[in-house]
């Protein structure tokens, strides 16, 4: 071919092409020519949203990390306080009396021969809490060397703790019509337990706290025998010395101080 020829030919398929660019709406290319016109043919751009649909990724609780108390232990260590309990009342406190023991609580007047009331009613035993604690004599018993043995019997709630310094009437009949007038916090069986004319006293807790020994002839008949005032005290009551008919009047006329100080021995 006449190379002349060739290029006028070329050049004019060039100015077609460009006119054809200029105007209307370009045929979508086929893969073989390149597309017409800036719709890239008929067919223009998809200008829709994309899919944001199922396909997105889970996002929900189910998806994330368990936080919740079943989760694993990454708290750190346990950093407070040790346990150590309520202690409680300090024993021998007004609000947790304790059981006496030895020395703790005196024998300190003794009825043993009564008159105006029957010796089975008429008998009764004084104690002084000679300690400086509140004391429980609820378990406690009198009782003698040999077999007698009795418990103790409140007469209303309470009445067998001492506080310091109290006295505590033990009778082996707490009605004050029957016993003399006295005035009783704790009863006793006489038949397990009775004061004769030579015998003993001893007030066993949870070991033997106090005991006084006596022979036959040493009490006055209708007066109570106590310790002398200024020596309450579970050795000195001990010696009989220290020990004389008290002087208080009773209501049916017998002597003694039940629940109150002793006089003095001279």
């Amino acid at each position: 071919m006449n190379p002349r020829i060739l290029r006028p030919t070329l050049a004019g398929l060039a100015l077609f092409a460009l006119a054809c660019s200029s105007g209307g709406e370009g045929q979508e290319g086929n893969g073989f020519l390149p597309d017409w016109g800036p719709g890239q043919g008929n067919g223009a751009q998809d200008s829709g949203t994309r899919d944001t649909g199922g396909g997105a990724d889970d996002t929900g609780s189910a998806g994330g990390d368990d936080t919740g108390s079943g989760g694993g232990d990454d708290t750190g260590e346990d950093t407070g306080p040790i346990d150590t309990g309520d202690p409680g009342p300090t024993p021998g406190s007004k609000d947790n009396p304790k059981v006496p023991s030895d020395g703790q609580v005196t024998i300190a007047e003794l009825m043993i021969t009564p008159a105006e009331s029957s010796q089975a009613d008429g008998e009764w035993v004084e104690l002084t809490n000679t300690s400086g604690l509140w004391l429980k004599t609820g378990t406690c018993t009198l009782r003698d060397e040999g077999s007698d043995q009795a418990n103790l019997t409140a007469t209303e709630s309470q009445s067998l703790i001492l506080e310091p310094g109290e006295t505590l009437v033990l009778c082996a009949n707490d009605s004050t019509w029957d016993n003399g007038g006295v005035d009783c916090q704790g009863s006793y069986s006489r038949s397990k337990f009775a004061l004769d004319s030579s015998d003993q006293a001893i007030l066993y807790c949870d070991g033997q706290v106090d005991k006084v020994r006596w022979s036959s002839g040493w009490a006055e008949t209708g007066r109570a025998m106590g310790v002398d005032g200024g020596k309450v005290d579970t050795s000195k009551n001990d010696n009989l010395d220290n020990w004389c008919a008290q002087g208080g009047f009773l209501s049916n006329g017998d002597y003694g101080n039940p629940g109150y100080g002793n006089d003095w021995c001279f």
